[in-house]
C-alpha cells in the first residue's frame, strides 16, 4: 500500500486514501485509468474513428500532422489495436491534400509501399515541404524585386517593348542615353542569368 501511495500524486492519492488494502487501491486505479472494458471499448472506437477520418488540416505542416497521427497510432497500440506499417504508410499518403498529389504519385511509383517504412516516408515528405517553402520564398523575393526594379530582358528589347519612363530610373538620375547604353551592353552578352 505504501508503494502505491508513493507512486501516486496528491490528487490520485485522495481518491484511494480510504482503501484498506493494496487490491482495493489497484481496482480503483484501474477504473480511474480507463481499464474497465466499457471505457476501453469506447476509447478504441473514438481512436479508430480518428484514424479512419484522419486528414491533413489546412495550413498544417508535415511535422504537426505526423505528431497527431503518431498520437492516434500510439493510443490504439496501448489498447491492443495495431495497424501494420504498410497500412500506416498508405493512410498517411491518402491523408495528404490535392496539393501533394504529384509527390504522392512519385512516392507510389518509385517505392514499394509494402516495404516502405513510415519514418522514411515522413523524411521524404519533410524534404519536399522544405523545398516547396524555399521555392515559395524565392518566388516572393523575385516578385518584390521585379516590383522595385523592372527587368529588361533581351526578348523585350528585340520586340521593342522597352519603356524609359520608370520613376526609379529618373530618381537615380539615369538618362535615356545611359539606359540605351546599358541595354546595348546587356544585349551583347551571350548568356543571361535568371537571378541577374
Amino acid at each position: 500500500m505504501h508503494t502505491l501511495f508513493c507512486a501516486l500524486g496528491l490528487k490520485k492519492y485522495s481518491k484511494v486514501s480510504s482503501c484498506f488494502n493494496a487490491n482495493e487501491i489497484w481496482d480503483k486505479i484501474k477504473v480511474t485509468h480507463e481499464c474497465t472494458s466499457q471505457v476501453k471499448k469506447s476509447k478504441v472506437r473514438i481512436l479508430t474513428l480518428n484514424y479512419e477520418t484522419f486528414k491533413m488540416k489546412p495550413g498544417e505542416d508535415i511535422k504537426v500532422m505526423f505528431d497527431r497521427f503518431t498520437t492516434i497510432i500510439n493510443g490504439l497500440k496501448s489498447y491492443g489495436k495495431i495497424y501494420l506499417n504498410k497500412e500506416e504508410v498508405r493512410k498517411m499518403l491518402r491523408s495528404l491534400p490535392k496539393l501533394w498529389e504529384a509527390k504522392v504519385t512519385i512516392i507510389e511509383e518509385v517505392n514499394n509501399l509494402e516495404t516502405l517504412i513510415l519514418d522514411e516516408l515522413i523524411g521524404s515528405l519533410l524534404t519536399h515541404e522544405l523545398r516547396r517553402k524555399f521555392q515559395k520564398k524565392k518566388r516572393l523575393k523575385l516578385k518584390s524585386n521585379k516590383e522595385k526594379y523592372p527587368i529588361i530582358c533581351y526578348e523585350c528589347k528585340k520586340l521593342g517593348h522597352i519603356k524609359f519612363d520608370y520613376p526609379q530610373w529618373k530618381k537615380n538620375g539615369l538618362s535615356k542615353q545611359k539606359l540605351k547604353a546599358h541595354i546595348a551592353t546587356w544585349s551583347d552578352e551571350n548568356s543571361f542569368d535568371d537571378e541577374d
